[in-house]
């Protein structure tokens, strides 16, 4: 899955203050450090590695990946935005990641979201850049709050509420944003 994390205010991580396009980066986080291998290009499209060392904070994106057994492809970062790539082993990973995510950020955005078959090699990638930005907050919220989890731990009409929208609009917007995502099951 690709996602973005926001938050105003500068994110406390080694790499903020990397300048030019992160190309790859290694991240390795022990006993409360963080260093990173990063591979960099500058405006003039010169290659360099660049290592950073910082503390984890309580607030670090990258432990928050790793709680949740997830390794993360940082693809890029400014002052307050991180898109990232992981992998995740299922439905339930991705509306914890994404909770847990969002009681650090100010808010968390799903871009791309690929799942895999029971043997791994058959894979489906959902395109949320479909979405409106109302269809995808309705989604982000469902999936956030776990409202597709088994042991569904929301109703709609919360949500609704969460949203300061009637229970049927919301229903609409999922609906919908549903529609649209299962196109991408069929499309090939």
């Amino acid at each position: 899955m690709e996602l973005s994390v926001h938050r105003d205010g500068s994110l406390l991580c080694p790499i903020n203050d990397i300048e030019g396009t992160i190309e790859d980066m290694r991240i390795n986080a022990i006993d409360g450090c963080c260093h990173c291998d990063i591979r960099v290009t500058d405006e003039q499209g010169c290659t360099a590695i660049v290592q950073a060392s910082g503390t984890i904070e309580s607030d670090c994106f990258c432990s928050t990946f790793q709680r949740h057994s997830c390794v993360p492809q940082i693809c890029s970062i400014d002052d307050d935005l991180v898109v990232a790539r992981t992998y995740v082993d299922g439905r339930e990973t991705v509306s914890e990641l994404i909770r847990s995510l969002g009681e650090i950020a100010d808010s968390v955005s799903l871009h791309r979201l690929t799942v895999a078959g029971e043997d791994g090699r058959d894979t489906v990638t959902f395109d949320l850049s479909k979405l409106t930005s109302k269809q995808r907050e309705a989604l982000e919220l469902a999936v956030s709050r776990g409202y597709y989890d088994t042991d569904r731990s929301v109703d709609l009409a919360t949500m609704a509420d969460e949203l300061d929208i009637s229970k049927s609009a919301l229903s609409q917007r999922l609906r919908v944003a549903q529609s649209k995502l299962v196109e991408d099951l069929f499309s090939e």
